[in-house]
């Protein structure tokens, strides 16, 4: 093959290409059908969701605008656990593979979506390859709860290239159907507003200018996404608060880190650290001032290429989630991989740009760097996978790392405590009280171990700390009136009862509970 030929699996047609590729990357998640649910949102959006477990729950899923409660609705990534738990119930390789099945898919629209952006068959297969191997993926798709992650993006790309055959002739059916596919891809993630974004830097690169057309093409699209994004932030949990001046700052290191774990993906966590911002020192500056460098060498560049769009749309798709405006996670940290998922796309383009240019120059070393590369970075997806395990994985994995953080020390506990293995919960859940003595959570779990033992005083003591710290949680509440009951204090047990119907008067166990006062023997808990 010489330098500026194609020959081998980029020379074949780019259906081929893009149907094997698609089940390379389904493949390379078979590990998981193995694996069960993890404790960090899988209980709060399948297990614990009556909307998904109830015949009649779908009214609930489209009409609610939180659900569960803090948590935004994306109704259509709650309609396919719906639909799948009448498939097969809470059985995890359900829920695991079709995760699996929908990454492939992905995989093969990156490549479609590459080519038709004018990108060369080399490159875009190489692209592709990288976005289905790369380790920065395997959170979004192997984590259950991350469903709206993968959704979202096959339905963003099928958009991306709806509109791209719309802008080249492919008349109304066409840009109908990238319409209807953002409008579902808001509905799955609302994550995916900057598809407009993309779209007219795409435009941008391919004319050379920006032309009102294109603006007034991607005009609906802009109104679907104020749209979905002002529901969004009404139903999102209150962000703590962050000084405008850090914000730009945080975007910034967030920007760098982002391209880091793209380039060299070792500390691949659940929670990174969050970052104590300092403005007053040179450090928290740098990455700003690298990032207006690049962002002037980009614009100083000439002619406009695919790198162009590569970068921006690493940038704008990223910027819902850089921490320019505050939301629930940020109260962690400021950065997850799961970000990378779309993103991605751009920076990986980049690199198969690299690789492309020295193919034409030097075949054989550009062949085996990208046969090693895409080795080395599905190996690492493998190892990945076994975090994603259970929960007991996952968060050992994260004390690892970060041995006193107190979610990973309740979670891990309550990994525990669903094993019975109360004896090692205990410790974990003092742990996390003594770096955050507020941990309604750890109260409340703690309070469930000493009840198991038979120490209702100590159970009392937790319980009464949780329901304090969060009142409108009701089974803080029931669980308090629980260790009321065990000591045969029934007014006690009946005012909390009370106290959490009047939040939740529907609730089935509570009324129970109420029924059965006074008990003579103290209900199971």
């Amino acid at each position: 093959m010489k330098g500026g030929e194609v020959s081998g699996p980029a020379g074949w047609p780019a259906a081929v290409q893009a149907t094997l590729l698609g089940v390379l990357a389904a493949l390379l998640y078979l590990p998981t059908l193995g694996s069960g649910f993890v404790n960090w949102d899988d209980d709060r959006v399948l297990l614990d969701n009556a909307a998904v477990t109830r015949l009649d729950g779908l009214a609930e899923i489209w009409t609610r605008a939180e659900l569960p409660a803090g948590f935004p609705n994306y109704p259509l990534t709650f309609t396919t656990y719906w639909l799948e738990y009448r498939l097969w119930g809470f059985a995890p390789a359900g829920y695991h593979a079709v995760n699996a099945a929908l990454h492939g898919c992905a995989a093969a629209l990156v490549l479609l979506v590459l080519r038709a952006l004018g990108a060369a068959a080399w490159a875009a297969l190489v692209a592709a390859l990288l976005f289905a191997v790369h380790p920065v993926q395997v959170e979004s798709v192997a984590w259950v709860a991350e469903r709206k992650n993968v959704l979202s993006a096959v339905l963003y790309l099928g958009a991306f290239l709806a509109f791209l055959r719309h802008r080249d002739g492919g008349g109304e059916r066409a840009y109908a159907l990238a319409l209807a596919c953002f409008a579902a891809a808001l509905l799955a993630k609302t994550a995916t507003v900057t598809l407009p974004l993309s779209l007219l830097l795409a435009d941008r690169v391919r004319c050379g200018t920006w032309q009102r057309a294109a603006l007034r093409r991607v005009a609906p699209m802009f109104v679907l996404a104020a749209g979905a994004a002002a529901l969004t932030l009404l139903a999102e949990t209150e962000p703590p608060p962050i000084p405008w001046l850090e914000r730009p700052l945080i975007a910034a290191t967030a920007l760098w880190f982002y391209a880091g774990q793209l380039v060299a993906p070792a500390a691949l966590l659940p929670i990174h650290p969050r970052w104590h911002v300092d403005p007053s020192t040179l450090r928290w500056w740098l990455p700003l001032a690298a990032c207006g460098a690049v962002a002037a060498f980009a614009w100083l560049r000439r002619p406009r290429t695919l790198a162009h769009w590569g970068l921006g749309h690493f940038v704008v798709t990223l910027l819902p989630v850089l921490g320019l405006l505050p939301y629930g996670f940020t109260e962690l940290s400021f950065v997850a991989e799961r970000h990378l998922y779309l993103a991605s796309i751009g920076g990986l383009l980049l690199a198969a740009l690299g690789l492309d240019w020295l193919r034409r120059r030097r075949t054989g070393v550009a062949i085996l760097l990208t046969v090693l590369l895409v080795i080395g970075l599905a190996a690492r997806s493998a190892r990945q996978l076994a975090v994603w395990r259970d929960g007991e994985a996952l968060w050992r994995h994260q004390l690892a790392a970060t041995p006193d953080h107190w979610l990973a020390l309740n979670n891990l506990a309550m990994a525990l405590i669903a094993q019975e293995r109360l004896l090692e919960a205990a410790p974990l859940l003092q742990a996390a009280l003594g770096g955050r003595p507020s941990y309604a959570e750890a109260h409340n779990n703690l309070a469930l171990i000493r009840y198991r033992q038979g120490d209702l005083a100590a159970a009392e003591t937790h319980s009464r700390a949780a329901a304090g710290l969060k009142p409108y949680e009701i089974n803080f509440r029931k669980n308090l009136a629980l260790t009321l009951i065990g000591q045969q204090r029934y007014a006690e047990a009946e005012h909390e009862l009370r106290a959490a119907l009047a939040a939740a008067p529907d609730s089935v166990e509570v009324n129970l509970l109420l029924g059965r006062l006074p008990a003579a023997d103290p209900p199971t808990r």
